[in-house]
């Protein structure tokens, strides 16, 4: 599928990667990937390939967190990290003010977010360090980055 067909919101993805200097491609895959265990299967590779871009807020403001699909935010952890009075997962409309996209359609692409973490890391701690891919607004649109 070429970039001209791609989901409006898709192609905005795409054209924030260019604009960024990235290689990476926009894709619109035959098979769902509305959670992360969806994504690897329709992929064909780990769960932990598979990262979730999740907005949380930080003392009022937006933090996007980037993390592996096998894995969840330890809340505390990251308020903490962040040294924050006051941190909870994003509503709807914060998601949407904070980035331009729904909830579950956050692409892991500079957004409006004002402050940003990119939370991804293995059992070990080390950076994932193969493919990762993301989503980039639809239940069927994927974006391959390597971290």
């Amino acid at each position: 599928m070429n970039e001209s067909q791609l989901h409006p919101n898709a192609a905005r993805v795409q054209a924030a990667l260019e604009a960024a200097g990235s290689s990476s491609r926009v894709l619109e895959l035959d098979g769902s990937t509305r959670t992360a265990d969806e994504a690897a299967a329709t992929l064909g590779v780990e769960v932990a390939q598979i990262v979730k871009s999740l907005v949380f807020v930080a003392d009022g403001e937006p933090v996007l967190m980037l993390v592996p699909g096998d894995r969840r935010v330890d809340t505390a952890k990251a308020q903490s990290f962040l040294e924050a009075d006051h941190f909870e997962r994003a509503d709807a409309d914060m998601v949407r003010e904070a980035t331009g996209f729904p909830i579950g359609g956050v692409p892991p692409v500079r957004s409006a977010a004002r402050r940003r973490l990119w939370w991804a890391s293995s059992e070990g701690g080390s950076a994932v360090s193969c493919e990762i891919v993301g989503g980039a607004f639809t239940l069927r649109v994927k974006v391959a980055l390597t971290p």
